[in-house]
């Protein structure tokens, strides 16, 4: 809230040092969101799309939807009810393919990691520190920002043998196979 001052000699209420509103136009829809909006009727937690027939939802908001004392259960009976051919669908979200992740880095592997690098005592007790005073996160990212080339580099190493080693397993795996008499 603004200070309202009251002042007792005039009796009335005045509004001091309030900031003058900015003229902001406010959040406009690109057009190719509105063309998109138009295939679509937006609820609380659901969605009609016209396209494809379907009433598209979260997987939680679909879970919810399973107690019938839910708002979401209302909601979605209030939908089917007004488009009884619709099918319900889970929305899919888009994963960034740009996305790094890095699956298999433990706490382990990172100390296996530094271990097999040149300068290690130096680095492990910087390693050792971090890990007694922070958490997992705050050590990763430690990692990365000191190791993240050399890193990368060892892990496609090791997914380019493995895909080798599985390609030679294969190969004695089916030599192993009884071979089929002719008869």
């Amino acid at each position: 809230m603004w200070p309202i001052i009251k002042t007792e000699s005039e009796g009335e209420i005045k509004k001091e040092n309030l900031p003058t509103k900015s003229k902001k136009i406010g959040w406009r829809p690109t057009p190719q969101r509105q063309e998109r909006r138009k295939d679509t009727t937006m609820s609380k937690y659901f969605k009609f799309d016209v396209i494809n027939n379907t009433i598209i939802a979260s997987a939680a908001n679909i879970k919810k939807a399973g107690d019938p004392t839910s708002p979401q259960y209302k909601e979605l009976c209030a939908m089917k009810k007004a488009q009884p051919s619709f099918s319900v669908a889970v929305k899919e979200i888009a994963k960034s393919k740009k996305k790094q992740t890095y699956k298999d880095l433990t706490m382990e592997a990172m100390e296996t990691f530094i271990l097999g690098q040149t300068n290690h005592t130096k680095a492990m007790e910087e390693f050792n520190a971090l890990k007694a005073a922070a958490s997992y996160p705050i050590v990763k990212s430690w990692f990365l920002s000191n190791y993240k080339d050399t890193y990368r580099k060892t892990e496609n190493k090791k997914a380019m043998t493995k895909g080798k080693i599985n390609k030679v397993i294969s190969i004695k795996a089916v030599a192993a196979l009884p071979k089929a008499s002719n008869q």
